[in-house]
């Protein structure tokens, strides 16, 4: 049991060499990119540059991901905390004090 939780904090989650979420997110925006662009400018031809935008970006999150195995946790996990409650009230007094 231990072994298996270590082995996958020790290793993420990877799809094609790159941090998951990241490379959903990446496939996601690029589908978006191609639907428009093939929406807009199908006539001339420029629909090639939403596959090139795909494919540069999960040659950046490759290296991204081998630099910080980590980077899709931390990311997201700045998206959770960064949210401040409004609902809590300030206290006077000294809250550390025993």
């Amino acid at each position: 049991m231990k072994e298996d939780l270590l082995k996958s904090v020790a290793s993420p989650m990877t799809l094609f060499f790159a941090p998951f979420r990241l490379v959903i997110f990446n496939a996601v925006f690029s589908v978006l990119m191609m639907a428009v662009m093939l929406l807009f400018d199908a006539t001339r031809g420029y629909s090639w540059i939403g596959i090139a935008f795909f494919v540069i970006m999960h040659g950046a999150l490759i290296a991204l991901g081998k630099w910080e195995p980590h980077i899709d946790n931390i990311i997201f996990a700045k998206f959770k905390v960064g949210f401040t409650t409004k609902s809590m009230v300030e206290e006077p007094g000294d809250k550390f004090s025993p």
